[in-house]
């Protein structure tokens, strides 16, 4: 790795740092950097440009900016079905990233549809009883909460739990948002 490639890498953590502190404007302006590089280095539909893509597209996700966001998370999700298939983690990631926003964004329909995917996907590639398939759940559970389909959240809620549960350590990597919503479920 060269110092360009060092700088912009160091560039795009950094944006993502201002991007956990809520710093969204210093988190952009790193970022993009980045995003200038990689794209300038090795394309606009590279892997490598992926990365802080999808970063950027986080913090226009974050700061309200819906467009922008799904433009760079469909270029995302299009780099990885081209350059990984559509059989790897990385598109599964860029789907529920996706979906995520659709969500926010109250485009149900869509985000149910690549929320469904995205579980698919990760039970095939990690299994039915991997953490991140308890996350995949739980999205989905939340994307059926919100369309007013609480039995089907419930359904899901509860597998991500049981997924939890069975597996040591995954209420230290995922924390107990499963339970919580599971609350908020029954609450509504």
């Amino acid at each position: 790795i060269d110092r360009d490639e060092l700088e912009a890498e160091l560039d795009n953590n950094l944006g993502f740092y201002y991007f956990t502190l809520g710093r969204y404007k210093e988190a952009e302006e790193n970022i993009k950097r980045s995003v200038d590089w990689f794209t300038k280095t090795y394309g606009r539909h590279h892997l490598r440009t992926a990365v802080p893509l999808s970063n950027l597209a986080l913090v226009y996700h974050e700061i309200g900016a819906y467009e922008r966001a799904r433009r760079l998370f469909k270029l995302n999700l299009k780099i990885s079905r081209s350059t990984v298939g559509d059989k790897h983690l990385f598109t599964s990631i860029d789907m529920a990233n996706l979906a995520g926003l659709l969500m926010d964004a109250g485009d149900l329909e869509e985000a149910m549809g690549l929320y469904e995917q995205t579980l698919a996907l990760t039970s095939e590639l990690l299994g039915k009883n991997h953490p991140y398939t308890a996350v995949d759940h739980s999205n989905l559970a939340l994307a059926y909460a919100a369309d007013g389909q609480y039995e089907r959240a419930e359904d899901h809620l509860k597998a991500a739990i049981v997924i939890i549960n069975q597996t040591p350590g995954a209420i230290a990597l995922l924390g107990t948002s499963a339970f919580q919503n599971l609350g908020g479920v029954y609450i509504d």
